[in-house]
């Protein structure tokens, strides 16, 4: 149990602070910055330098887990109307120097970064401790800014004018807390519609691959993608819910139309100072303080503070700065997660910041704080010291929940108001990382499985946008109950309002809050170091693999403990079995099998995540083994053609079919092309030598049926059939629907050999085709995707020429897939020959190739559609003419030459291989 995490936290209170340079700083308990921040000088003619005095009380860092402040930079020209931008950081080069004695100790950063290459930017850093300790961060900070790197609003040094004050800079810092990667268990198998195996186990999460799963009382299985957060990888989460000084301080960076979103009293024109913006305007509502106080000019944005006690002014210290934020909607997540960089917590990830490491099973019914029993609720205001204040606190240190059917305190309290230096983690409410809050106060917004295929790495990019994620309703839900909730609603697992809790993005409820997240990114990384193996390997003998490098980790510093597994593969790293009980860094081994090529993995993790490193392969000697075999499975329409590879001394090799041994079946490779009926049956090869016999796996021979799967294109999302055809080879049996296609610019540009883009970064243009299933009809600079393949050049990116065999070019393809080859090698042929030369598998909607009669795009429109189909390849003809595949409803395919790269034909794509 890591019982530092609680031993003297005092004041738990999470605020952002943003200085505004027309009104007074506001104040923050937790993370505080002290004076402005200032652009204090240049480098070059693009970045600035940020100076900031920050701090923030009861940091802490240990071997698993940390504290950090999320800290992004906002910027106004001068002018009451000017609206507020986000400041992009460079990736690197970021400074932070202890202050008053090096109290706080040092520190280190880590960055927030969207896109990747030279278009990442670097929305925001994590100012984090640089070695295990805890206690108070007191840090200067010099942040480099990239002035002219937001497209929105880009900057010049002249716009800072001779004292650098014409820009208004605005620093807000969240404290998030890092959740570890690792596996975990989700879900009890006892709450309401809690995630199950059969409902009686909680459900083992242990990659972020896609996975099915099923939940208790009656809800259907859900498929979730890889790209939906499983929580296995680590990510920051907010260490409380929103407070209400956070919100304000989000609407006043916002204009009027996108403040009036957000709040429920939006006529602004006719409010009056103190009025409040949730709920009825002459009081607060559930201890909801947010007012209104004026206007900035007609058309101008309005100003909010905060006043929850109306009996004193405005931004008194009881006014409720620092109670979470409630009245929150789904579009108010969203808009702010996109301002701010972060992103919404799916509803896995709000178990795994509740859950206990791996391998800790969670009790029936647990709460946040680990345990299924130690609820002591507030029973009202009168458990409440210092009511509205950043110093509320219970009366009693025991009471460690804010919820109830009768809670007469009908309303959030604040932020981290449970830990004190008194509580241990039951007594704090808190989870076992250190997030608080998680059950009671106010309900956690989260996306739901309902949207399945959510990217945990489309994290905001700092410009508002309040349609930044899926705005469909059955996105999102709640988990972990609110202060009206009952007791069950509070357990990590309960999923009773986790889906079709909202009827509207935009519903409001005066339980409802939210957090956010951010998946791990940017420079940290394992390094998995070296480790090195030399043979001979010999069955029973003990060899050793060596360390040559130790692991690391990169992009940060500490102490940080990395523990290891080992793995070892004879497929030549296709599957990797675990040696059990192996942990050090180095690695005896000796049981191995003769004849087989041994690969030696070494993982190394930690709190960061993964890496491994393996060893080149080495053969155990003298025995003997089969080292290569067909497939499993193999379809054989035309002709029987079957091999195996291996080692060992004096070999003898027999075929057998069905059990039967096949005469003059002799040789490592069994050929026959016989009737095609004939060729179907399990085969084996039985192979003999001086160290033994062995018998391949069984080869199951048919003459007929295809592997067919689903590929998702991760730019756009659309999905495709695909079949692994006889070829060997997986293709699309849908054609490409890939860019934005208009027929006036096809037509514009039709007989021309004008380079133009079908869309940022893809060359050429496209006409959507007029019949079902017709796809996209891209004119051959737009199949290519490349400048060199307009009409009338020698223009020849991809070396596929006439009759030259194949090269994988990916033109306009998803990653891992290529535009097929044409001419007489080419893999349209190759295809066809697989088919044993058989039209009718190409033909429209049949057999393997479902092709459509989609005809072609010309300048006139689309022509032959529902007679003919062409499709392009990869390989050049001529200046104006490259190979394409041709059919209609009744004639065999050829390897046409006779159209032009102006015209629109569709496109299907081949896997890499």
């Amino acid at each position: 149990m890591k019982c530092h995490i609680f031993k003297n936290i005092g004041k738990i209170i999470l605020l952002t602070s943003l200085i505004f340079p027309n009104l007074s700083p506001a104040k923050a308990n937790n993370i505080r910055i002290n004076g402005k921040p200032q652009v204090v000088s240049f480098i070059g003619n693009d970045t600035a330098i940020v100076e900031i005095n920050l701090s923030w009380d009861n940091s802490w860092r240990d071997d698993f887990n940390w504290d950090a402040a999320w800290i992004f930079l906002k910027y106004k020209k001068r002018g009451a109307l000017a609206p507020w931008h986000h400041a992009y950081l460079t990736q690197e080069g970021h400074e932070a120097t202890p202050l008053n004695g090096n109290e706080g100790g040092d520190h280190t950063f880590m960055f927030g970064k969207t896109g990747s290459g030279t278009n990442a930017k670097v929305s925001g850093v994590y100012l984090m401790r640089d070695a295990i300790s805890e206690g108070k961060v007191y840090a200067r900070l010099r942040l480099k800014w990239i002035i002219n790197a937001n497209p929105q609003n880009p900057l010049t040094i002249a716009d800072f004018g001779d004292d650098l004050k014409s820009i208004y800079v605005a620093v807000h810092g969240i404290e998030m807390v890092y959740i570890p990667y690792g596996s975990y268990y989700l879900g009890d198998a006892y709450s309401d519609k809690s995630f199950a195996v059969g409902d009686t186990a909680a459900v083992f999460i242990d990659s972020e691959n896609a996975l099915t799963l099923s939940a208790k009382d009656g809800m259907p299985n859900v498929s979730l993608s890889a790209s939906y957060p499983k929580g296995y990888a680590g990510f920051y989460i907010m260490k409380y819910e929103t407070s209400q000084e956070q919100y304000v301080e989000f609407l006043n960076s916002l204009t009027l139309d996108q403040q009036k979103a957000h709040v429920t009293n939006n006529n602004f024109e006719q409010m009056k100072r103190g009025e409040y913006v949730f709920g009825d305007l002459s009081k607060p509502n559930c201890r909801n303080g947010i007012v209104f106080i004026e206007q900035k000019g007609k058309g101008g944005p309005a100003v909010f503070g905060n006043n929850l006690n109306p009996n004193n002014d405005l931004f008194s210290t009881d006014d409720g700065q620092t109670l979470a934020c409630n009245y929150m909607s789904v579009e108010d997540m969203i808009a702010y997660g996109s301002w701010c960089g972060l992103r919404p917590m799916s509803e896995l990830e709000y178990e795994k910041a509740c859950r206990r490491f791996y391998p800790q099973v969670p009790d029936k019914g647990e709460y946040a704080w680990n345990t299924n029993s130690d609820l002591n609720h507030l029973n009202g205001l009168g458990d409440l010291n210092n009511q509205g204040d950043q110093q509320e606190q219970a009366l009693s240190y025991l009471k460690n929940v804010n919820s109830g059917t009768n809670n007469s305190i009908n309303g959030p309290v604040r932020c981290g108001l449970f830990a004190t230096s008194a509580t241990n983690q039951t007594q704090a409410g808190a989870t076992y990382w250190g997030v608080m809050e998680m059950s009671g106060n106010l309900k956690e917004l989260c996306v739901s499985v309902g949207n399945p295929n959510f990217i945990g790495s489309s994290s905001g990019t700092g410009e508002y946008n309040a349609a930044y994620w899926n705005t469909a309703v059955a996105s999102y839900g709640v988990r972990g109950g609110g202060f009206t909730s009952a007791d069950n609603l509070l357990r990590t697992s309960d999923r009773t309002e986790a889906m079709n809790y909202f009827t509207s993005i935009t519903q409001r409820d005066s339980t409802v809050g939210f957090r956010l997240a951010r998946t791990l990114a940017g420079s940290i990384s394992v390094n998995p170091g070296t480790i090195s193996l030399s043979g001979p390997l010999c069955p029973g003998v003990e060899s050793t693999i060596l360390e040559t490098e130790a692991a690391s980790i990169n992009g940060m510093s500490g102490n940080f403990p990395i523990t290891y597994t080992w793995s070892y593969s004879i497929d030549n790293g296709n599957t990797w079995t675990v040696i059990s009980g192996e942990t050090a860094h180095m690695l005896r081994y000796s049981a191995f099998d003769s004849g087989k090529t041994y690969f030696f993995r070494r993982t190394a993790s930690c709190a960061v995540g993964e890496a491994y490193v393996q060893t080149t392969g080495i053969v155990a000697s003298a025995i003997t083994e089969i080292t290569k075999a067909p497939d499993d499975t193999v379809c054989a329409p035309c002709s029987l053609s079957l091999s195996v590879t291996a080692k060992g001394s004096n070999l003898t090799y027999q075929w057998q079919k069905n059990g039967v041994d096949i005469a003059g079946a002799t040789d490592a490779t069994y050929a026959k092309n016989p009737s095609v009926p004939s060729d179907a049956g399990v085969y084996v090869c039985r192979i003999s030598g001086t160290c033994g016999s062995i018998e391949s796996k069984k080869i199951y021979v048919s003459v007929g049926g295809f592997e067919d799967g689903i590929l998702t294109d991760p730019r756009d999302g659309q999905t495709y059939k695909i079949r692994k055809m006889p070829d060997g080879h997986w293709w699309m049996v849908e054609n490409l629907r890939f860019g934005s296609c208009n027929a006036s610019t096809f037509k514009s540009y039709y007989k021309t050999s004008t380079v133009n883009q079908i869309a940022a970064g893809y060359y050429g243009v496209c006409m959507i085709g007029t019949i079902t299933g017709a796809g996209h009809l891209y004119n051959w600079q737009a199949a290519m995707n490349h400048p060199n393949a307009v009409y009338n050049t020698a223009g020849n990116p991809s070396g596929n020429v006439n009759g030259n065999s194949p090269t994988q070019w990916q033109g306009i393809c998803p990653d891992g897939w290529h535009l097929p080859s044409g001419g007489s090698t080419g893999e349209y042929l190759q295809l066809y020959a697989s088919f044993c030369n058989t039209a009718n598998k190409i033909y429209p909607g049949k057999e393997a190739f479902e092709g459509i009669l989609g005809g072609l795009a010309d300048g006139s429109g689309v022509s032959y559609a529902g007679s003919r189909g062409f499709y392009w390849s990869s390989t050049w003809h001529s200046n104006a003419r490259p190979y394409y595949l041709f059919f209609n409803s009744s004639s065999a395919i050829y390897p046409y030459t006779d159209s032009y790269k102006y015209n629109g034909f569709a496109v299907r794509c081949v896997k890499n291989y």
